[in-house]
C-alpha cells in the first residue's frame, strides 16, 4: 500500500485481505530495505556469538524477544553502542554460549531492527525469528569436557 508507484499498490481490499492471509512465504516478495535491516542486525549477532556451550537453545517467543530488545535499548539509551553484547544475544539464545565482547553493536541498528520487527504481522514476526534462529544454529557447539570421577 505504501509503494511509490501506484501500479505497484493494492487496488482493492480483497487483494489486501489475500495478502494478509497469504501463507506462501516462499513466494513472498521481500524488499531490499527489509533485507538490509534484517541482515544488519543478524550479521552482528552472528559475529558476536562465537559458540554454544553443550547445546543450542533458542527463544521462539516473539513477545519475549521484543521485551528483551526493548530493555537492551532502554539500558543503553544514552549510548551509541550496546555496552553488553550478551544482552542482545540473550534476546535470542536461552542456553549457554561464548561471545565476543569487542564487536560494536550500534544502538541504531538494534533500534531500526526492533522498530521494523514490531511493525511486522505476527506471522511475519515468527518467520523472522525462525530465520534468525536458523542463521545462528549454524554456529558450532562446543561440548564441555566431563570431569573424571576420580
Amino acid at each position: 500500500m505504501m509503494e511509490k508507484q501506484p501500479q505497484n499498490r493494492y487496488s482493492t481490499f480483497t487483494e489486501i485481505k489475500d495478502a494478509i492471509g497469504k501463507h506462501d512465504f516462499i513466494e513472498m516478495d521481500i524488499s531490499q530495505k527489509d533485507k538490509d535491516i534484517y541482515q544488519a542486525f543478524t550479521n552482528l549477532a552472528y559475529e558476536v556469538l562465537l559458540s554454544f556451550a553443550d547445546e543450542q537453545k533458542f527463544n521462539y517467543e516473539t513477545g519475549v524477544f521484543i521485551t528483551k530488545l526493548e530493555k537492551v535499548l532502554q539500558d543503553n539509551l544514552f549510548e551509541d553502542v550496546i555496552q553488553k553484547n550478551e544482552e542482545v544475544i540473550n534476546s535470542i539464545v536461552t542456553g549457554s554460549y561464548h561471545y565476543k565482547s569487542g564487536t560494536e553493536i550500534h544502538c541504531y541498528i538494534v533500534k531500526d531492527f526492533l522498530d521494523w520487527f514490531k511493525k511486522s504481522t505476527s506471522q511475519s514476526r515468527k518467520l523472522i525469528l525462525t530465520n534468525i534462529i536458523s542463521k545462528l544454529s549454524t554456529i558450532v557447539v562446543i561440548e564441555s569436557e566431563s570431569e573424571a570421577p576420580f
